[in-house]
C-alpha cells in the first residue's frame, strides 16, 4: 500500500508540474502581427489640386497589412476609400481579395519585414475639409490620426536634417525609392539621401521607406 502510495504521489507531481510548465510557457509575451487592413505606414504630401483656389490635393502613400509574407498578399487588393459621415471626411483602409486570383500556395511563416501592399493615392478636397478630414486604422485598427497632422509631419521631415556625422568607418549602403547611396557610414548615408530628396518641391521624406544594410569595404 505504501508503495502504491508513493508511485501515486510521483504522478501527481510529475501532472502539476506539466501543467504548471505548459501555463508558464503559453504566459509568455509574444509579439502579436498587425491585423489585417491596417495602415503599416504612411507618408500624407500636397499635390496639385487643378486650377480652382478652392481645392487642393492631397496624395497619401504607404502600405497596408495583407497577410503574413508577400506571397499572401499576391491574392489581396489594398487601398484608401474615402467616406464623409457626419461632415468629417474620413480616409478608410480597405483589403479586398481579387476576383480572378489564381489559387497560391504559400509557406505559412510571418515575416516581420513585410509591410504589406503599397497604395498610392490623389485625392482631391476643398481646403476647407482639410481640418475636419482624418485617416483612420494607422498603425492600429482604432487608430484614428487628423490629415492636418500627417500634413505638417511630411513638412517637418525634411527640417531635421542632421548635418554632422561621425567620421566612423563602417561602409553602408541605404535606398529610398530608387535612389541608393553608399557612404562610409549610416549617418553618411542617410544625410546624403535625405538632402537629395528634400531638395525636390513639395518634397518629405519617409523614414519608414528608408532601408540601410551594411556594404562591404573597397579597398583602393
Amino acid at each position: 500500500m505504501k508503495k502504491f502510495s508513493v508511485v501515486a504521489a510521483f504522478f501527481l507531481f510529475a501532472s502539476v508540474s506539466s501543467s504548471a510548465f505548459a501555463q508558464t510557457e503559453q504566459s509568455a509575451p509574444v509579439e502579436a502581427p498587425a491585423t489585417n487592413a491596417v495602415i503599416t505606414s504612411i507618408n500624407v504630401t500636397p499635390a496639385n489640386g487643378g486650377i480652382n483656389p478652392d481645392y487642393t490635393g492631397v496624395r497619401i502613400k504607404g502600405t497596408i497589412k495583407a497577410g503574413g509574407n508577400a506571397c499572401e498578399a499576391q491574392q489581396y487588393n489594398a487601398g484608401l476609400r474615402k467616406e464623409v459621415l457626419e461632415g468629417k471626411t474620413y480616409f478608410v483602409p480597405f483589403l479586398e481579395q481579387k476576383v480572378d486570383a489564381e489559387p497560391v500556395f504559400c509557406i505559412l511563416s510571418y515575416d516581420m519585414n513585410f509591410k504589406g501592399i503599397a497604395f498610392d493615392q490623389t485625392f482631391i478636397l476643398e481646403f476647407s475639409v482639410i481640418p475636419s478630414a482624418y485617416v483612420r486604422g494607422v498603425k492600429s485598427e482604432d487608430n484614428t490620426v487628423a490629415l492636418g497632422d500627417l500634413l505638417t509631419a511630411s513638412y517637418e521631415s525634411c527640417s531635421n536634417i542632421r548635418p554632422f556625422c561621425t567620421k566612423q568607418m563602417h561602409p553602408t549602403t541605404c535606398s529610398y525609392g530608387d535612389r541608393t547611396v553608399t557612404s562610409n557610414n549610416k549617418c553618411e548615408a542617410i544625410f546624403a539621401l535625405k538632402t537629395s530628396v528634400c531638395s525636390e518641391e513639395r518634397a518629405s521624406f519617409d523614414e519608414t521607406e528608408l532601408n540601410c544594410e551594411d556594404a562591404p569595404f573597397t579597398f583602393e
